[in-house]
C-alpha cells in the first residue's frame, strides 16, 4: 500500500513510518524539516521516500501525493502550544498547524484521489486537571482547558467535517501522553535521564498524580490495526490507550527497576491537588483489536535505547 505519513519527524510519526516500511508498505514521510533527524535515527530501512513539505501548502501536499499515488494518508502533525496568549486562542504556531494543517491535509487528500485519512488527536480535548473517577470514553463531552487543546478539537471537527463534505472515509485516533526511543521531553524521560545520569541523587514525584502513559509502539501499532480494517474503522474516533492510569511514583519505580538501579524516591513535601486521568480503550479492542503492551515492557523497551545512546 502506498501510505503517507505527515509529522513524521516527530515521535508518533518517525516510529510509524518504520513500522509501515518494514511492513513492506510503500511509504512517504513528509515534515516541514529539511534535516530529519529523528527519522535518520529511527528508521534504518530503505522503503521510504521524504518530501521537505510545510502541511500548510495544501498545493504543493497536493502534488506530492498524486506524484506518489498515495493510498492513505496517516496525518500526525502536531504543535504543542508553547505559553502565547491563552485568551487569543488563535494566534501561535500550535493553531497554524494543528487547525490550519489538518485542514489543508484533509483537502489536499481529498483532491488526490486518496482513499482514506487517519487523523492523530490527544488527551489535550479534555480538562486532565478534572480529576475524572474513571477513564473517559469518546462519548464523553470534550473541555479543553487550554489552547492547545482547543486547537487540537477544532482540528478534529475539521478533519472530519471535510472529509464527510468529500466523501473520503477517515478515522480518528486519540492519544494520552506517549513516551518511547525518541522522546526526550516529558515526565518517563525525565526519570529516565535521572536514573542514567544521577542515580546517587533522590528524585522527586507526585504520587497523588495518576495519569494514562502510553508507549509509543502501542500508537503506531493502533494505526497499522486501523489499515488493515479501513472499513471497519471509517468514521470513528478510537480512544488509544494504556488500559490504566499509573501514579507517576509508579513510574518512576518502573524505571528504577527496568534500569536495575536504586534510585530514592522520597515522599511529596508539598503534594499537589490530586489528579487521575485516562483514556477508556474499549471501543478500539472491541473492534479493532487493539491490546496495549505493560508500562514495564513499553519502559524497558525505552530504557534499552536510551541507555545505548551516548
Amino acid at each position: 500500500m502506498n501510505i503517507a505519513v505527515t509529522g513524521a519527524n516527530g515521535l508518533v510519526g518517525g516510529h510509524l513510518v518504520e513500522a509501515l516500511t518494514c511492513a513492506n508498505h510503500r511509504v512517504l514521510a513528509i515534515s516541514r524539516s529539511s534535516r530529519p533527524a529523528i527519522l535518520q535515527k529511527i528508521v534504518k530501512s530503505h522503503g521510504w521516500s521524504y518530501a521537505a513539505i510545510d502541511i500548510c501548502d495544501e498545493s504543493a501536499l497536493r502534488r506530492v501525493l498524486i506524484q506518489h499515488r498515495i493510498e492513505v494518508l496517516i496525518q500526525c502533525a502536531v504543535v504543542r502550544w508553547r505559553g502565547e496568549d491563552a485568551l487569543h486562542p488563535r494566534r501561535g504556531v500550535h493553531w497554524k498547524v494543528n487547525v490550519d494543517g489538518a485542514a489543508s491535509a484533509a483537502r489536499a487528500a481529498a483532491a488526490a484521489g486518496v482513499r482514506a485519512f487517519i487523523h492523530s488527536s490527544a488527551m489535550m480535548v479534555f480538562d486532565l486537571d478534572g480529576n475524572y473517577d474513571r477513564a473517559v470514553t469518546e462519548d464523553d463531552p470534550v473541555a479543553p482547558a487550554e489552547p492547545n487543546g482547543l486547537s487540537v478539537v477544532v482540528a478534529e471537527q475539521m478533519a472530519g467535517y471535510l472529509a464527510r463534505r468529500a466523501g473520503m472515509p477517515f478515522t480518528i485516533l486519540r492519544y494520552p501522553g506517549i513516551y518511547g526511543p525518541g522522546k526526550t521531553g516529558g515526565f518517563v524521560a525525565r526519570c529516565i535521564e535521572h536514573v542514567k545520569q544521577q542515580p546517587d541523587r533522590p528524585l522527586k514525584v507526585r504520587s497523588n498524580r495518576r495519569a494514562d502513559f502510553l508507549w509509543v509502539g502501542d500508537a503506531v501499532a493502533a494505526n497499522v490495526l486501523v489499515l488493515e480494517a479501513l472499513e471497519d474503522a471509517a468514521g470513528h474516533l478510537f480512544h488509544i490507550g494504556s488500559e490504566s492510569t499509573v501514579s507517576t511514583r509508579t513510574v518512576a519505580q518502573t524505571v528504577c527497576t527496568c534500569a536495575k538501579r536504586s534510585v530514592e524516591l522520597p515522599e511529596d513535601e508539598q503534594p499537589l491537588a490530586d489528579r487521575r486521568f485516562g483514556l477508556d480503550c474499549s471501543k478500539a479492542t472491541r473492534i479493532l483489536g487493539y491490546k496495549p503492551h505493560s508500562l514495564s515492557f513499553g519502559i524497558s523497551q525505552t530504557i534499552s535505547d536510551w541507555f545505548s545512546t551516548p
